[in-house]
């Protein structure tokens, strides 16, 4: 993607801090407002099926919707003279969720990070918004760790038309629910079971399913049973095993059937359990 210069019309670009399927993120400063922002520009030369930039401009008009506190806030959707789109958006000098799941988290963190995840989903499906790429590299913090939802570029409005050809997989093979993973409609249950892999993740510092090549882990999740969490962490007692373990079921009939009843259990075992 070829930038203009250093500048976007009052954005002027300090360094690149991100990078995605069809998009890059720059830390940037608003010359007239005197903040930092970041700063997401579109790349037209990776959308292989054209219908990239419709999702990017229909994820500045999902977030835009957004008023919770753990969903990113976006300040403007751009476009300059010769044809480059950009969302201009808070920025957050946390970091990301991946950086700090290196090892396992302790479990009243693990809790705190998770009731906050928890409540800007159920915000977002109360909304009619599936995300459908929730991991850890999209979950940020803050400078004073509040979590902040990032990230919205496939996202579904439900009841909406999809911008690709039915059966199209979207979203990161190692967070994907199996009825993602083989291209079934979704629903928001898809994103309680890609959080439940971030809960898993953030308790073991492992992934349900790992060191698997691709194609071993699509054949995985849509057949196998994840690792039980009892037996990578025996020290976590039953009912935060059984939280963990009903957001990663493959059925529907018995995963969570809302990000609400999941907050709920997350809020009451943060309340006995938190730091």
């Amino acid at each position: 993607m070829q930038l203009p210069d250093t500048k976007i019309f009052h954005y002027e670009l300090l360094e690149q801090i991100g990078a995605g399927a069809m998009a890059v993120v720059y830390r940037a400063k608003d010359t007239k407002l005197d903040r930092t922002v970041a700063i997401k520009c579109f790349d037209p030369y990776l959308d292989l099926d054209d219908s990239g930039r419709e999702r990017f401009m229909r994820e500045a008009r999902t977030i835009s919707r957004f008023d919770h506190p753990n969903i990113c806030t976006i300040y403007d959707m751009r476009e300059t003279d010769d044809g480059v789109v950009f969302i201009v958006m808070a920025y957050y000098s946390g970091g990301t969720l991946r950086s700090r799941i290196e090892k396992p988290l302790p479990l009243g963190q693990t809790l705190e990070i998770a009731v906050q995840i928890a409540r800007g989903l159920s915000h977002a499906h109360d909304q009619g918004i599936i995300h459908r790429d929730i991991k850890p590299v999209n979950i940020l913090f803050t400078h004073d760790h509040i979590v902040k939802i990032a990230d919205f570029g496939i996202a579904k409005w439900m009841g909406s038309p999809a911008l690709t050809n039915p059966g199209t997989v979207l979203g990161t093979i190692a967070y994907m629910s199996p009825e993602q993973a083989e291209g079934e409609p979704l629903t928001t249950q898809t994103d309680i079971w890609s959080f439940g892999v971030v809960l898993y993740e953030m308790l073991t510092g492992a992934k349900p399913f790992p060191d698997l090549t691709e194609e071993t882990l699509y054949e995985a999740i849509i057949t196998e049973n994840p690792q039980p969490l009892e037996r990578v962490r025996p020290d976590l007692l039953k009912e935060v095993t059984d939280t963990v373990s009903k957001a990663l079921t493959k059925r529907l009939d018995h995963r969570y059937p809302s990000m609400r009843n999941l907050l709920n259990d997350l809020e009451r075992l943060k309340a006995k359990f938190g730091a």
